[in-house]
């Protein structure tokens, strides 16, 4: 019963650890899991990308599923959306 309850549930990503992010892929899928962050207090990772595509995860399609969860598009006056921490750009923003 309980997991007829997942596809509600949406699940950061800073998890700090390869075998949770694996658990987290296998149990959510990945377009129920989020690009995180834990700005600002920077007890993450500086670039989340190298850990999560290790995990077999797409870092692109995890910013596109937080935008889809907030409803959010391209940043202000047409720019791309970019992870605060990184380079990393959705696959549906433009170039900046």
């Amino acid at each position: 019963m309980g997991s007829a309850y997942l596809d509600r549930v949406w699940c950061d990503t800073v998890v700090h650890s390869e075998p949770a992010l694996r658990f987290l892929r296998e149990t959510f899928t990945e377009a129920r899991l989020l690009l995180g962050t834990d700005a600002p207090y920077g007890t993450g990772v500086a670039d989340p990308a190298p850990a999560l595509e290790q995990a077999d995860l797409n870092p692109h399609a995890l910013g596109e599923s937080a935008q889809h969860l907030f409803r959010r598009g391209c940043g202000p006056a047409g720019r791309a959306a970019v992870h605060p921490h990184t380079s990393l750009r959705t696959a549906s923003s433009s170039p900046a």
